[in-house]
């Protein structure tokens, strides 16, 4: 066997041993004390170089490993802090504009206020004068007008506070459209979810430069197998895993798109809704219920 073939458990037998007293007249370079071919008692092993290359080799390589995942787990964490920060900005941005609309609201019903109060005092004292140059028939026209006045005064006021309530729900409506929409997450914040996308296009890139462009069959055999597996296991969470994979990696290759199984999905579910299933059964698949087809009648 070469010494290139050589892995390191051939590697990792000694080559001779040495006693203690023969150990230090070795570091003398006196090598007629090495036992190549057994042991006694209280000696110590010798390893060959090549050993220790091999070890150190091994070693090296770990740590670049080790470095090259310290530097991705690095990346990760100043991508989601930059997408936190974004975050926050959108936020504050949103709070602004809210406060700015409140704002405005408050000033537009003082200024409303303002005008009917004003609006009041002058019909009164015009009123007053008016009664002061005109005598007692002239007064009772004056107080028809006056009732037809008020009448029209509540229908205006009612015009008025109608206008008003559309203006709220018109402010309520800005403020909803300020305010950045997000769908309720459960069980999975928004930092796990970018994160999942990120894992999705890795996976994505590894599978198309590792085996090919390939159709979506491989992928969902191989998929029966990991499921057996976890059925097996199910508390193992890298079998799940290898599900999530083998199923994202037979959608991209079939060019299936995330919406068009979520539309399939809501078919689908409506078609089980409808079905008939018989009583659970832990640990067994359940199948729905069908109708055998009717006796052919005899001729």
């Amino acid at each position: 066997m070469s010494n290139e073939t050589k892995n390191l458990e051939e590697l990792a037998q000694p080559v001779g041993f040495v006693s203690k007293i023969a150990a230090e007249l070795l570091e003398l370079g006196d090598v007629a004390s090495i036992r190549p071919f057994y042991d006694v008692q209280g000696s110590k092993p010798l390893y060959s170089q090549e050993y220790v290359d091999a070890l150190r080799a091994e070693i090296l390589a770990l740590n670049i490993h080790a470095g090259q995942q310290q530097s991705v787990a690095a990346n990760n964490l100043d991508m989601f802090r930059k997408a936190e920060q974004t975050l926050e900005r959108e936020r504050e941005k949103s709070r602004r504009v809210m406060s700015e609309n409140q704002q405005q609201a408050q000033r537009i019903e003082e200024l409303e206020s303002d005008s009917r109060l004003e609006y009041t005092r002058r019909v009164e004292r015009e009123n007053a004068e008016l009664r002061r140059a005109l005598g007692y028939e002239q007064c009772q026209r004056v107080a028809e007008l006056e009732a037809k006045l008020s009448e029209m005064t509540t229908f205006r006021d009612n015009a008025v506070k109608k206008n008003e309530r559309r203006w709220e729900e018109l402010l309520e409506l800005r403020a909803k459209l300020a305010t950045p929409v997000r769908l309720p997450v459960v069980g999975e914040s928004g930092s796990s979810l970018q994160l999942r996308g990120l894992i999705r296009q890795r996976h994505a890139k590894w599978s198309e430069e590792t085996f090919g462009n390939v159709g979506p069959v491989g992928p969902l055999k191989h998929l029966s197998k990991e499921a057996l597996e976890a059925a097996a296991e199910p508390d193992d969470l890298s079998e799940w895993a290898d599900i999530q994979f083998l199923m994202w990696d037979a959608q991209r290759r079939a060019g299936i798109s995330d919406a068009e199984i979520t539309a399939a999905m809501e078919e689908k579910l409506k078609v089980n809704m409808a079905r008939e299933w018989p009583e659970p059964k832990d640990g067994e698949p359940r199948l729905h219920i069908t109708t055998p087809p009717a006796p052919a009648a005899p001729e």
